[in-house]
């Protein structure tokens, strides 16, 4: 046999032994090219500061910048869906979309209204508002609501509204911008008047708005408003409101400042400086004391901005104090102490000596001293109906010795000066007070100081005050003969002062007593003085004159009755007559201009002459021209006239929950007497419920505002009724009912109809009293002529004289 080799015996590889030799089979390659390639890496280029921070500038900028947008519009998102009404803020951003996004599809007038009365409201009146700068034209709205317990201004201001016309389409508007409206609260209002004729200030309660005009500004870009409304008590009228400034470039409005005028005034664009636009003017003078508020218009910084009207301010001062301006700062110190005239003079002084060193602001604050100055001297110029108020009205001027030598020459006057005095809330002795800082040894002015302590002190204190005065003894000399001679009888002094001629022998007057009396006056351009009475003891008739007026007396009181003002003078002559009118002491008569409540205390007239001619009686007056432009005009002697208005007024509604079954008898005396429609501002009484449906006092009654008074001075007590005179009749057809605005009826405790003028050619305009019992005259318009109506017992009812 063949014998057989030994060898190994190759045993078999396990799972894991052949996966690792594979694995390293696998790395050679790998390490290989490991070995043989060289990686060269090149050394970095280094960039330039400046390039580095260039860089991150902008990211750091990108950053910041992404992230307020991104914050601004998830807070303008959220607002819109909060508040989608507030359509300002967002009309920053997007000016020229809508304005309420929440309503941004164009709308009918008759959808709007519709929407507003959904909200019980109301709309006001339509206004364009055009720029033809721009080429735009838009259209405010003001969305009224009714006020509750109110007398007048029952539909006050709420909301403004911006609305622009679609493209080619005549009926549908966009809503552009719209805010809300709240008027200025009292306080605000009355603030002019505290310490003058009121002791203390208003409420916080906001007074309504309720209209609103266009106040043009030439060639102004944008375009100015404002709304107002009216306050009054008494005589005393006040004007208010709020200035706004419409953006036509964007259709954006927005309220600035509220302002308020005693002189019953708008606002008013007025050239001072005579240097690029005018300035908008606010008028609070009251009495003689002048005051006026001035705003200039800012350069335009921006397309709308926030503070478009800056004030001309008394306060701070332009110039730095150096011996080149001497004078400037006392000028601005008599100027905020009311004297004006001598403001005025220095600064005309300095103004020539500065040249071209003169401001722009220097120019404007002379501008309003001499806009101030124009009044009191106009005033100081005025012929007064008495003594004391001429010299009154020469004090405010700054007229010192002008106003003592008159005082000397008329001591008659004395106690009614020494009254005025009195009553001096802090003004004229502001004017003493700043005339003795600049020239402290100015006597005439020492002396009307001592005058202003004596009558609200006493002399003690007068005398105390001028020890520490320069120059005391001069004044106070000149200030004991005045003394002396206040002390001595009244009687002696005008006896003593009274012209003896034969013309104006007053002796001889009857025992005739004649009282106020009550005209229409007419304005003349003519007077010829020859045709007229006037007492030789005046100066001569005067020729500069604003405005003559013909007085013709309607009524006038004789022995206590008012009688027709035909001859009711007797046998008096013209001296008797001018002496028993009480023209010798006073020679004021008010006058009154028809307004939209009623009458409105306008000014005074000046007594200049009387005559009688064809049984009437004529006064002369002067006063001032645009008097003479307010339609029917009335005058009346002093404190005779009251307003007609309703105080603490009730409703008929509200007399039906008290008092149901008289309150239902009105309503049918009404109804029955006038034709009134029985569904006309028809209330249900408050807290009514089903059970109580066929009550009296749950019936629905008309919102009548009434009152109760004695008016025919029986001791019986008289319902008067205002009524509304627009739809107030059943018939559709109301053209022959010649209805007034506001009409009044007074009913008797029986329900018989004492006067009314709801349908009739007159109109209740004011009362007058007659006497202490509480009985009233009725002052009635009857188409423009005034009439005097009184109580006739025998045929119970008012009738005119």
């Amino acid at each position: 046999m063949a014998k057989l080799s030994r060898g190994k015996i190759r045993q078999p590889l396990s799972a894991t032994a052949r996966f690792n030799q594979w694995l390293n089979a696998w790395r050679q390659p790998q390490r290989r090219q490991l070995q043989t390639t060289v990686w060269v890496r090149s050394r970095r280029r280094q960039r330039a500061p400046w390039v580095r921070f260039l860089w991150g500038m902008i990211f750091w900028s990108s950053l910041l910048s992404g992230s307020v947008l991104s914050i601004s519009s998830i807070w303008l998102g959220f607002q819109s869906l909060v508040t989608p009404q507030s359509s300002s803020l967002l009309a920053w951003f997007l000016p020229y979309a809508p304005a309420d996004l929440g309503q941004e599809q164009p709308q009918t007038l008759a959808d709007i209204e519709a929407e507003v009365e959904a909200a019980g409201l109301s709309l006001g009146p339509l206004q364009s508002l055009q720029s033809e700068h721009h080429g735009t034209e838009d259209w405010l709205l003001p969305v009224l609501a009714q006020r509750r317990s109110c007398s007048s201004q029952c539909q006050a201001i709420s909301e403004l509204r911006l609305y622009r016309q679609v493209p080619h389409d005549d009926e549908r508007y966009i809503l552009r911008d719209r805010i809300a409206v709240s008027g200025p609260p009292e306080a605000f209002v009355l603030t002019p008047l505290v310490g003058t004729i009121l002791e203390a200030p208003g409420t916080p309660r906001p007074l309504p708005l309720v209209d609103v005009s266009q106040l043009p500004n030439g060639q102004d870009q944008q375009l100015w408003l404002t709304l107002h409304g009216t306050w009054q008590r008494s005589n005393q009228r006040i004007r208010y409101g709020q200035l706004l400034r419409y953006d036509p470039k964007h259709a954006r409005l927005a309220l600035l400042t509220d302002w308020t005028s005693p002189a019953d005034r708008l606002p008013q664009w007025r050239q001072l400086d005579g240097i690029d636009q005018p300035e908008l003017l606010i008028d609070q003078r009251v009495g003689l004391e002048p005051k006026f508020l001035a705003y200039r218009i800012n350069p335009q910084t921006a397309a709308f901005s926030l503070r478009p009207l800056q004030p001309i301010s008394l306060l701070d001062p332009v110039f730095e104090k150096t011996d080149e301006v001497a004078g400037y700062e006392q000028a601005l110190l008599l100027a905020r102490a009311g004297l004006w005239s001598a403001a005025q003079q220095t600064l005309t002084t300095l103004k020539q000596s500065l040249g071209q060193a003169w401001s722009l602001e220097a120019e404007a604050q002379l501008a309003l001293v001499e806009l101030h100055a124009q009044v009191t001297q106009a005033q100081a110029n005025q012929t007064w109906g008495s003594g004391a108020q001429q010299i009154l009205a020469y004090l405010v001027d700054g007229r010192w010795d002008v106003a003592l030598a008159l005082l000397e020459e008329a001591p008659q006057v004395q106690k009614s000066i020494l009254n005025l005095l009195a009553a001096d809330p802090g003004r004229l002795w502001q004017r003493i007070s700043a005339v003795l800082q600049v020239n402290p040894r100015e006597q005439s002015v020492q002396v009307w100081g001592l005058l202003l302590l004596t009558a609200q002190q006493d002399s003690e204190a007068a005398l105390a005050w001028l020890a520490r005065q320069s120059n005391a003894e001069a004044a106070e000399e000149q200030y004991q003969a005045i003394m002396e001679n206040q002390s001595q009888p009244i009687a002696a002094l005008a006896s003593a002062t009274t012209p003896d001629t034969a013309d104006d022998n007053v002796a001889a007057i009857t025992s005739t007593t004649l009282g106020p009396v009550i005209g229409s006056p007419a304005p003349i351009a003519m007077v010829d003085a020859s045709q007229w009475y006037r007492p030789p003891q005046l100066a001569a008739m005067p020729t500069e004159i604003p405005q003559w007026f013909q007085v013709s007396i309607s009524a006038i009181q004789v022995d206590g009755v008012w009688q027709r003002g035909a001859d009711s003078s007797g046998n008096l002559s013209s001296a008797e007559l001018w002496q028993a009118l009480g023209l010798s002491q006073n020679r004021n008569l008010q006058l009154f201009i028809p307004g939209a409540a009623g009458l409105v205390s306008a000014d005074r007239l000046i007594v200049q002459g009387l005559q009688r001619q064809g049984g009437r009686l004529w006064l002369l007056a002067s006063g001032f021209p645009a008097m003479a432009e307010q339609g029917s005009l009335l005058v009346t002697s002093p404190n005779v006239l009251n307003q007609f208005t309703i105080t603490q007024p009730f409703s008929l509604a509200e007399l039906s929950q008290t008092q149901p079954q008289p309150a239902e008898q009105i309503r049918n005396q009404l109804q029955q007497r006038f034709g009134l429609a029985p569904e006309v501002h028809l209330a249900a009484a408050p807290d009514s419920s089903d059970a109580l449906s066929d009550s009296p006092a749950a019936m629905p009654v008309p919102e009548f505002p009434m009152a109760f008074l004695d008016v025919t001075g029986d001791g019986v007590v008289e319902t008067i009724v205002h009524l509304d005179g627009t739809h107030l009749f059943a018939s559709e057809d109301n053209s022959d009912n010649q209805l007034n605005p506001i009409s009044t009826v007074i009913l008797s405790s029986r329900g018989s109809v004492l006067f009314s003028d709801l349908q009739a050619p007159y109109h209740l305009v004011a009362t007058t009293q007659i006497d202490n019992n509480g009985a009233i005259a009725l002052i009635v318009d009857k188409q423009g002529t005034y009439q005097l109506w009184q109580w006739s017992p025998s045929r119970q009812r008012f009738q005119a004289l």
